[in-house]
């Protein structure tokens, strides 16, 4: 998937554009590993990340919530057809494990990262902010109400979820001036 996404993603670099990467759940640990990739790679990573409910560490065990929509068995599941269990531990898998001299690809970057308070990745997301803000400007979004991905379920949830993706455009706006 990240060769994938590498090969998009030359296609547009030389463009005089500002770039964002945007992916929410999987795709918002896409969008975190992508950079790790193509920095790598020696590629001039986008300067605005946006990660709703960013899956952001899947060697985690999962404790259910209750409240929310993902639980510790769809996760599993969902891993195990991702990678296999020795991968998990791979940075280009979990994002959250990369090592603090290994951020460079993060640096001057505007991030964003969303979650619900009621969803199993939560405290996950939250470490990966902490970690992300110790180098770069990262805004963390989290309505302690809502379970994962709610900005994505209008239908479900209403104004918090029109009230999150309001907050993400906002962010969107101020950073691709």
């Amino acid at each position: 998937m990240l060769e994938f996404i590498t090969t998009v993603y030359k296609q547009y670099e030389h463009l005089k554009c500002k770039k964002i990467m945007m992916g929410d759940s999987a795709g918002g640990n896409l969008v975190l590993t992508s950079c790790i990739y193509m920095s790598k790679l020696g590629f001039k990573v986008p300067s605005t990340l946006v990660c709703i409910s960013p899956w952001v560490d899947l060697s985690s065990d999962y404790a259910d919530v209750e409240t929310d929509v993902l639980h510790s068995e769809i996760l599993e599941s969902f891993q195990s057809n991702y990678c296999t269990l020795s991968d998990t531990e791979n940075k280009l898998v979990s994002p959250l494990l990369i090592k603090d001299n290994e951020m460079d690809c993060f640096v001057g970057k505007n991030i964003m990262l969303t979650s619900g308070g009621k969803e199993v990745l939560e405290p996950q997301i939250k470490e990966m902010a902490d970690k992300l803000s110790k180098i770069t400007n990262v805004v963390y979004d989290c309505d302690p109400e809502m379970p994962h991905i709610y900005q994505c379920l209008p239908e479900g949830f209403g104004k918090n979820s029109t009230s999150g993706t309001e907050r993400m455009m906002q962010f969107i706006v101020e950073h691709v001036k």
